[in-house]
């Protein structure tokens, strides 16, 4: 998959568009793809997402925003999906005053020369969000693209959405998410060193270090899986300060069931299934060993 960081002109000679910030790549987001996909293969032109790498709101709003997934995760998903190329630009202060009339014509039309433009059907673009759906409709003829706008997708009566996502994060809700997804929700990171205290009570761990700040994991203990080197494993995940043993920084620690190696500094998967129980303290070493051995029945 090609990634561009910068509209030039002339990246892609013809090309079926899709436009978001595709925080998750949930299922609405995927509908979005998909759609695009299609239509580019109808067309037999190129396939390209136009995202950004940071989210807008921060600089809209002026604080910081958490995200479902990583920009390397988005990308990933992206390029699994079948997607040919992905415009990534930088959302930037130009980059917000810029008209819709200048986005669509330098941003879009000179850099992918579009036959097609997927949107969802809340996605805005340029100065005072004026690059709406009906936008590039009354632009389609003079540019010579359709547009088809995506609507929403719904879950349980619910439209997905990734602050619907992060919402189902700060439950530790992970079976609904799992539906918003169409997916487990993951985590990747590099395995490192820890006390090793687990070890000692027979319950070895990898300790994960995520690599970019995300929307938190609640303290809990799930059911989840793990994969290493390609193999997936079903694992049971302790998120927080182990206050039975340590007590100290909030950590994620994978125990991953009939797998015995030396993994440090690879970089796994971490998936979560579903929440078996709160963190809580114990009164000895013992009691938490039989409360971790009940907490393995239910790993599915």
């Amino acid at each position: 998959m090609l990634i561009f960081k910068h509209a030039k002109p002339d990246l892609l000679q013809e090309s079926s568009i899709a436009l978001g910030f595709f925080d998750g790549i949930h299922l609405g987001h995927c509908s979005v793809i998909k759609s695009m996909l299609k239509k580019s293969k109808q067309l037999g032109v190129s396939s390209c997402v136009v995202t950004f790498a940071n989210h807008p709101l921060e600089l809209l709003q002026n604080k910081k925003i958490t995200s479902v997934i990583t920009l390397e995760k988005r990308l990933d998903i992206i390029q699994k999906l079948g997607v040919d190329a992905v415009l990534l630009l930088d959302f930037t202060p130009e980059l917000i005053s810029l008209s819709a009339e200048s986005y669509l014509k330098k941003i879009l039309v000179d850099s992918l020369h579009p036959r097609c433009i997927t949107v969802g059907f809340n996605h805005f673009f340029g100065a005072n969000k004026k690059g709406d759906n009906q936008f590039l409709q009354d632009n389609a003829s003079r540019y010579g693209y359709e547009v088809i706008c995506v609507p929403p997708v719904e879950y349980d009566s619910k439209v997905v959405s990734s602050s619907l996502i992060k919402k189902c994060l700060q439950a530790g809700d992970f079976e609904h998410i799992s539906k918003y997804l169409g997916r487990d929700y993951s985590l990747d990171g590099e395995v490192v060193k820890g006390r090793e205290i687990g070890r000692t009570i027979g319950f070895a761990t990898a300790n994960l270090m995520p690599k970019f700040d995300l929307e938190p994991v609640p303290n809990g203990v799930y059911s989840g899986w793990a994969v290493v080197q390609g193999k997936k494993y079903k694992a049971m995940i302790n998120v927080g300060k182990a206050p039975t043993l340590k007590d100290g920084e909030i950590t994620i620690e994978a125990h991953l069931l009939n797998f015995d190696k030396d993994i440090y500094g690879q970089n796994i998967e971490v998936g979560f299934v579903h929440k078996i129980r709160d963190e809580k303290k114990f009164a000895s070493k013992e009691d938490l060993i039989a409360q971790i051995k009940q907490d393995l029945a239910s790993i599915r």
